[in-house]
């Protein structure tokens, strides 16, 4: 396992009290990752690596960049709920179901063990920040944190073809968001302006 691996669960955690701030380190870790299992299992196609890297790297930091200038509505943060279901589902995921049980188009392919439990930590961390932080910016970081993993872990495949769908879909998902995130930020600010203006 690289240094860039281990710390790929870890920063998944930190968008439970970071948000979209720590996006852009996770992006350029995983990418680091996926092209390090290029050089491991040099089988694997060149293409296809270098695309799931471009596209770890686009979603973690042109959302970020994206957003930066748009503010929501305060609401209580709920970090330790956040923290303890990620780590409840990572640990459990990671004990009880195999890799092929949670990515079945990985089934019957030479997968490395280190980086399979390490993306599904990160789905994980990145699902229980989606499911218990408040604020359209938050969860969309944990989905973008759950897109990484998911990116980590189909890049150990020798199934080109789902890669590059898989890859497509996700920045489809990525721009999506995104736009949805703005437009209820604007919504937001709209809100808190209107009822500052007439009490």
């Amino acid at each position: 396992m690289t240094l860039a691996l281990a710390l790929l669960p870890f920063l998944a955690l930190l968008t439970a009290f970071s948000g979209p701030a720590v996006l852009p380190a996770l992006g350029l870790l995983t990418a680091i990752s996926v092209v390090t299992l290029h050089h491991l299992n040099p089988a694997l196609d060149t293409g296809r690596i270098l695309f799931v890297a471009f596209v770890a790297l686009v979603i973690s930091i042109v959302p970020v960049w994206r957003l930066g200038a748009y503010a929501e509505q305060s609401e209580p943060a709920r970090i330790p709920a956040a923290l303890s279901l990620s780590l409840t589902l990572s640990v459990g995921v990671c004990m009880n179901l195999s890799a092929g049980e949670i990515f079945p188009f990985l089934s019957g392919v030479p997968v490395n063990p280190s980086a399979i439990t390490t993306a599904l930590m990160i789905v994980f961390a990145g699902l229980a920040t989606l499911a218990v932080r408040p604020g359209i910016k938050f969860q969309l970081a944990g989905l973008l944190s759950a897109c990484d993993g998911i990116l980590l872990a189909a890049a150990d495949t020798a199934q080109t073809h789902v890669v590059w769908l898989l890859g497509i879909g996700i920045l489809f998902l990525a721009g999506a968001g995104s736009w949805l995130a703005q437009r209820l930020s604007l919504l937001s600010i709209t809100s808190n302006r209107y009822e500052h203006d007439n009490p």
